[in-house]
């Protein structure tokens, strides 16, 4: 089983984790002004990682691992994806829509 904790370091502060959980429904773009990884995306990655607050480190991480994996299968279901980035499901789904769609990996 999981015990919750990723392992991967976000990079935020608690402060910052706890200004995110104040109940209010949509959280506000995020700013990739100077977070490393920022200058390898284009226009409409760099729109996904704001819309959903994601780094641009992680979001190439995430990309590479499912392209990687949709070669291997010849192919990628949502289920595969989930598998794969141990993340918030409505971020992968994100994720994986926008890939589908910017023809980077195909459905199985």
């Amino acid at each position: 089983g999981s015990s919750g904790s990723s392992g991967i370091d976000s990079g935020l502060s608690p402060s910052v984790l706890m200004a995110s959980n104040s109940g209010r429904r949509s959280a506000p773009p995020l700013n990739l002004t100077g977070l490393p990884g920022t200058e390898k995306l284009n226009e409409k990655e760099k729109e996904l990682c704001q819309v959903v607050r994601l780094v641009p480190g992680a979001y190439l991480e995430y990309k590479s691992a499912l392209l990687n994996e949709c070669h291997k299968q010849g192919g990628l279901r949502l289920a595969q994806a989930r598998a794969l980035i141990k993340i918030d499901v409505n971020k992968t789904r994100k994720i994986y829509d926008f890939l589908i769609r910017e023809g980077y990996i195909t459905k199985a």
